[in-house]
Order: structure tokens, then sequence, then C-alpha cells
């Protein structure tokens, strides 16, 4: 900018509570871009009393830069995120609470995410690329669980030809408990 000031308008699509893994990956981007992914790995250095003049003004670089980083990344939240946040004073703190509420690695979140792939319809309104764009973040959240899926998406994609809810297809298939794997536990021949 013109006068020595940085721009923090968010250059991509704000925290909304269904879009964590993306929105988490560009934060990131944005902040070392800037200078300022550090401030979310630990609080900021304080100076001890009676600290040498460089010690002091390298305790306030880190406080003004752990500042930067807590207000781009409120400035990259929806309305509806900032409750999670209220009171909270570091980067660091910020970022980990978002993450402990929206971070899902849990078997329940990958057969959830798969099931969002075939409830995905069209609704009026929508434009096309609205709908190309919301099953590509399907997909994205699917390719994370890749390694972890198997036979998961096309077992459910049978279940759904046959008929079966997503609930009843949940509890005919087995989850181990350790891997978060899956595995079938139950006889397909109502297919």
């Amino acid at each position: 900018m013109a006068d020595g000031q940085e721009s923090y308008s968010v250059p991509f699509e704000k925290l909304n509570g269904s879009n964590w893994e993306e929105w988490s990956r560009k934060l990131k981007a944005w902040l070392v871009a800037k200078g300022l992914w550090e401030a979310t790995q630990g609080p900021p250095q304080q100076a001890p009393a009676g600290a040498a003049a460089a010690v002091v003004a390298a305790a306030h670089a880190s406080q003004r830069k752990d500042q930067k980083a807590l207000g781009a990344i409120v400035l990259s939240l929806e309305g509806s995120q900032l409750p999670l946040v209220e009171g909270l004073e570091t980067a660091q703190e910020v970022y980990q609470a978002l993450e402990r509420v929206h971070h899902r690695t849990t078997a329940g979140a990958k057969i959830h995410t798969t099931g969002s792939l075939f409830e995905l319809k069209l609704r009026p309104g929508d434009s096309i690329r609205q709908h190309v764009t919301k099953m590509l973040s399907v997909f994205n959240k699917l390719r994370l669980f890749a390694s972890q899926l198997y036979g998961g998406i096309e077992s459910l994609y049978f279940a759904q030809l046959s008929g079966q809810k997503l609930g009843q297809f949940v509890s005919n298939f087995g989850i181990d408990e350790y891997s978060g794997s899956y595995a079938p536990v139950c006889d397909w021949s109502f297919v």
C-alpha cells in the first residue's frame, strides 16, 4: 500500500464451519507469505525485567507479529465463528481453539464426509459453478481420507443403490478403533 501499511483483506473464503481443511491450508500459506505463521506455533516472547535493549526489541517484535497474526486470523472468520475465539489473546490460542472445533480426523468424520458426497444435489438458485465447487470441496476432503477409506465409497454407493440409508450403512460397517479403517461386517446379500 502507498502509506506503508499492509493489507489484511482476506484473499480466500472465510472460515464458515464447514471448510476447515481448505481454509486452514490457505490461512497457513497466507500467514507464511506475510511472515506471521510462527505466531500460531507458540506464545509471543516476553522480555524479562532489566533485559538488554536487543532482548526487549525482539520481544516487542514477537508480540507485534503475534498481534498481526491474531488480527489476520480473526479477519478470516465469518461472524458465526467469532464466539469460538472470544476472549482469546494470542494467535496460537485462537488457531488451536479453531482447530479443536473444526479439525475432524475421526472415523465418523470420514463416514460423514463420504455421505456428504452422495447427498449433494443441485439446489434451486445454485449455479453449476457453485455446485461443482461444493463437489470439489467434498472430493478434497475425501482425498485427505483416501488412505483409510479402502472400499468404503464403493460400498456406500452400492448401499445407496439398494435403497439403504446412511445410518443403516454405518451400523453395518465395522470401524477399527485403532486405525480408523473400515471393514465390512455384514451380509451384503440384500444388494
